[in-house]
């Protein structure tokens, strides 16, 4: 009777172990499956005399699944949205040619936006993020930005968000460009607009 009284306590510790280790998280492997959106995307710019603008009004979609890893663990996964030159809309249609020639579209067709899963699923955890690390590719240089962003909508197994990122022409050696015997002046400051949806469901892993 006392070996068993011994077996049930020790029973009754190891569920009791098992239990707090999947309450705290530390034995979760929980995965967030679905499909990220890129849309909304515009690109802000401005001269000494006017403002211009550049509209892709097409969505981008990627299929994604984000795993809640151990801490201390990282994920370097990403998602990238590939956005091509040739079909973005300018609300200056003589400006596109320039537009495509100080972009070097011919040799880099296509401008891209990378965030990594970590961000996606943090952003969607969490729910009250106001930035967002991501990356961004023009005339085939790279740069890191931290991107403000906005929860517009925050459904259960959706939400969309926006950001307004910061750039500058000199970042990717692109020189603003000057007209009319430099009357008119581009300045350095851009600014690309975005909208990013993620409409996913939460599966724990068996």
């Amino acid at each position: 009777m006392r070996r068993s009284g011994y077996i049930g306590k020790v029973l009754f510790q190891v569920i009791l172990l098992v239990f707090l280790l999947n309450s705290s998280g530390w034995a979760k492997n929980a995965r967030y499956s679905g499909v990220c959106q890129l849309a909304k995307v515009r690109i802000d710019g401005s001269t000494n005399v006017n403002q211009f603008h550049f509209y892709y009004r097409h969505v981008l979609t990627e299929d994604f699944s984000l795993a809640v890893l151990p801490a201390g663990s990282n994920s370097l996964d990403s998602l990238s949205f590939f956005i091509p030159i040739e079909h973005i809309d300018a609300s200056n249609p003589a400006m596109f040619d320039d537009f495509k020639e100080l972009l070097k579209a011919s040799k880099y067709p296509e401008i891209k936006i990378t965030i990594s899963d970590a961000e996606l699923l943090h952003i969607f955890t969490s729910r009250d993020v106001k930035n967002i690390p991501l990356n961004i590719t023009i005339a085939g240089m790279t740069n890191d930005y931290v991107s403000p962003i906005e929860v517009v909508n925050n459904e259960e197994n959706q939400l969309v968000v926006r950001g307004r990122t910061r750039i500058q022409l000199t970042d990717y050696n692109i020189s603003p460009p000057r007209r009319f015997l430099g009357m008119i002046r581009v300045k350095d400051e851009v600014f690309i607009n975005f909208e990013i949806k993620l409409i996913t469901q939460k599966a724990n892993s068996p």
